[in-house]
């Protein structure tokens, strides 16, 4: 179960006043957070008030690099894995000193004075984070966002009455997705006169492209007319009559 954000704040992510169906929330809030914990290579996830300390096992290095925690009960070595020494604690310290006062972990164990790890250290603490950091929270919103409209655009696929169906991205999708469009590049004038037997040759589209904005996710999508200079590669806005 995800908890870096939570159901409600996704809907308020995605404006969403009606009944919708909450199991796909869940997914896209699970997959979001294991998708930020993947980029970051490593978990976000604040300790519960209960939660009990427990051990866990490092190779031995001068100064330790541990997982995340933010309290520490028990330092122990060993050479054979199979008989432990408690380390004093007055010959290690944790780092980063400031750690609690921003609300973020310990993560080192490192020596004070006249103590060098064994092979194994076996670390007993309580993991995770004092609290999930905020901008964990957004990004974890963010891209929760994006997996659950995923459904309106399965596989990757965009489609619009104007320019048909597009993949749009490999690995993303993107906030905005525009196209450009040049009438006069891939029809000519005689098969445009054709096609258009109403219109005068005049209206023929000549230095005319449009830019299709296909899609927005904070805004408008619509198409825009404008005129195109290649010789200085350059769009400009249409004069006016």
């Amino acid at each position: 179960m995800a908890s870096y954000a939570s159901k409600d704040e996704l809907k308020r992510q995605l404006n969403i006043t009606s009944d919708v169906d909450t199991d796909l929330l869940g997914w896209a809030l699970d997959s979001a957070e294991a998708a930020v914990n993947a980029y970051c290579g490593r978990a976000f996830v604040a300790v519960a008030e209960d939660a009990e300390a427990t051990a866990r096992i490092f190779n031995a290095a001068a100064p330790v690099m541990c997982d995340d925690f933010t309290s520490l009960e028990l330092v122990e070595e060993s050479s054979n894995f199979s008989t432990w020494t408690t380390v004093a604690a007055s010959t290690y310290h944790v780092e980063p000193f400031n750690a609690a006062s921003f609300a973020r972990p310990y993560t080192t164990i490192a020596a004070s004075s006249g103590w060098y790890p064994a092979r194994w250290v076996r670390v007993t603490a309580t993991w995770g984070w004092p609290a999930t950091p905020p901008e964990v929270k957004s990004a974890t919103l963010i891209k929760a966002a994006r997996i659950f409209k995923r459904k309106d655009s399965p596989n990757g696929i965009e489609g619009g009455a104007d320019f048909g169906v597009a993949y749009v991205s490999r690995r993303e999708d993107a906030d905005v997705v525009m196209f450009l469009s040049r009438e006069d590049m891939y029809v000519t004038p005689e098969q445009w006169a054709q096609q258009h037997p109403d219109l005068p040759e005049s209206a023929y589209p000549k230095g005319v492209a449009q830019v299709s904005v296909a899609k927005h996710r904070n805004g408008p999508t619509q198409t825009i007319t404008v005129a195109h200079q290649l010789h200085l590669s350059r769009f400009v806005d249409m004069a006016r009559d």
